[in-house]
């Protein structure tokens, strides 16, 4: 039976590091990359005696991001713990949010590849604290543990079953880390396991009301490794039903195979393959119970609607007023808003020359992007200033430039890290008002130059008069328009005839 004659259902479960100075029950700092266990004490560490505080900073963006979400929020809340024995967790518990989660119901809208648009609903957006890390050493025969992250504010975010492929689940992935960049409410830089992916997928044969088995795969921290991830359970679960074989509920792990040769037939052109890890834990397993040294948190209308003045434009809101206000075309409003630090750094450049909007992200999709993928930086790290490429655009908006001529000033730009009006001038790269005496002679030795052209224009042919045009252009480094010398060239031509 083909995967076609089955409904792929599939929930994702997302945990994201908030962007708060400190911790979530600590005044230890929330950083990366630090030594491992300098930022720790005896509250993140679970030393006896030791009690939490709730940060406020985490309340407010867990409150923002319902918002985003569009959900219920809780008027009150609490925390509960949740036990298990790891060793990255030296508490023996996590606290969390259980049966009453500062986040209820919501939704988001995603936009799909067709062009039609699929509401996926929110379960729940709830806060609890992050694990620390496990290290394992193979050169060591050992694990170990760096405790820094361990209690950092997370958002675990729940879906709704509602996605049916792994498109949908790749673009809701990408959907939520947009919302959730733009609002300021994580970095949700992957790499630095800013955000997390689990995955739940199950099959059941077309039509059929009852769900089939859940299988989870834990801990994605790429969103290609989602999709592929999605692609691959799929495939996998539809195998074994159609051999007749049941599906176990149990957790899974992804693991890339990058050689095309260690893959089976059946999954030849996915990078990696899931792995059984552990059976499925059910609520129960933890024993949850309320956390007893924090009480409940009554969230009042007042401070919603405070966070709601602070709320950033959201990125769909600001593809709006892209298109709408701006007059940017559907695709340019796009590009902007695919990325917050691209759409931020047109903001700044925009508020330097708010005419220029065209002509700005113009300069940002042909030429800083370029800038931005052959250097491997953040757009962000570019070395001309923002006030730079707003005053690079007013000369193009201006007509000191011309498409060529602006290109070769931005690359001497980046060498030069002057402002392009002292460059232009410094290269001779503006273009200059006619001079009708100095385009004669420049034509006229383009005649001399091009003799085959000239016959063919005299004779009639438009294109010629390019190629003349050219010539001109070419020798005075595109000092002069072409509608300048255009009208030189006819004038030359008729009195040839």
């Amino acid at each position: 039976m083909p995967l076609s004659d089955y409904d792929i259902v599939i929930g994702l479960e997302i945990h994201v590091q908030l962007k708060t100075a400190s911790k979530m029950f600590c005044s230890c700092k929330n950083t990366y990359g630090a030594t491992p266990n300098t930022h720790t004490c005896p509250v993140c560490l679970g030393l006896p005696g030791a009690l939490p505080v709730i940060n406020r900073q985490a309340v407010n963006l867990g409150i923002r991001a319902g918002l985003s979400f569009n959900c219920e929020i809780a008027r009150v809340m609490k925390f509960d713990r949740k036990n298990y024995f790891y060793p990255d967790l030296p508490k023996g518990y996590q606290i969390t949010q259980y049966d009453i989660p500062i986040n209820g119901k919501g939704h988001i809208v995603l936009e799909l590849a067709d062009g039609t648009k699929k509401h996926v609903g929110i379960t729940r957006a709830h806060l609890e604290e992050d694990t620390g890390k496990n290290f394992h050493d193979t050169d060591l025969n050992a694990s170990l543990v760096d405790y820094n992250r361990c209690g950092i504010p997370l958002l675990e975010i729940v879906s709704e079953p509602d996605m049916s492929s792994a498109e949908e689940g790749q673009v809701y992935l990408l959907t939520l880390k947009k919302i959730l960049e733009f609002a300021e409410i994580s970095d949700c830089d992957m790499e630095k396991g800013q955000m997390r992916c689990d995955a739940n997928i199950s099959l059941k044969k077309k039509g059929a009301e009852r769900l089939g088995t859940l299988v989870e795969v834990k801990n994605m921290n790429s969103i290609n490794h989602v999709r592929q991830a999605l692609e691959f359970e799929a495939r996998r679960q539809a195998i074994m039903l159609d051999a007749g074989d049941k599906i176990t509920q149990e957790t899974r792990g992804w693991r890339d195979l990058p050689e095309v040769g260690q893959r089976k037939p059946e999954f030849k052109d996915i990078d990696g393959e899931t792995v059984a890890q552990r059976s499925k834990e059910q609520a129960h397993d933890y024993r949850y119970f309320p956390e007893p040294d924090l009480g409940e948190i009554e969230v009042s209308q007042a401070w919603i609607d405070e966070v709601q003045a602070n709320l950033p434009e959201n990125p769909f809101k600001r593809k709006e007023r892209y298109i709408n206000v701006l007059k940017l075309s559907e695709y340019n409003a796009t590009v902007l808003t695919n990325s917050k630090q691209i759409s931020d750094f047109f903001e700044q450049c925009l508020a330097k020359f708010p005419e220029g909007a065209k002509n700005i992200v113009d300069i940002i999709k042909n030429h800083v992007m370029t800038t931005v993928h052959d250097h491997k930086i953040e757009i962000n790290e570019l070395p001309i200033p923002t006030d730079y490429i707003a005053e690079l655009a007013k000369l193009r908006a201006d007509d000191k430039l011309n498409n060529q001529t602006l290109k070769k000033l931005y690359e001497i730009m980046l060498e030069e890290k002057e402002s392009p009006a002292k460059l232009g001038e410094k290269h001779n790269l503006f273009q200059a008002e006619a001079d009708e005496s100095e385009l004669e002679d420049f034509v006229m030795q383009a005649f001399a130059q091009n003799e085959h052209a000239v016959q063919d224009a005299l004779a009639g042919k438009k294109n010629a008069q390019n190629a003349i045009m050219g010539w001109v252009m070419k020798t005075t480094n595109r000092k002069y328009k072409p509608q300048q010398i255009l009208p030189i060239i006819a004038k030359k031509l008729e009195e040839l005839k």
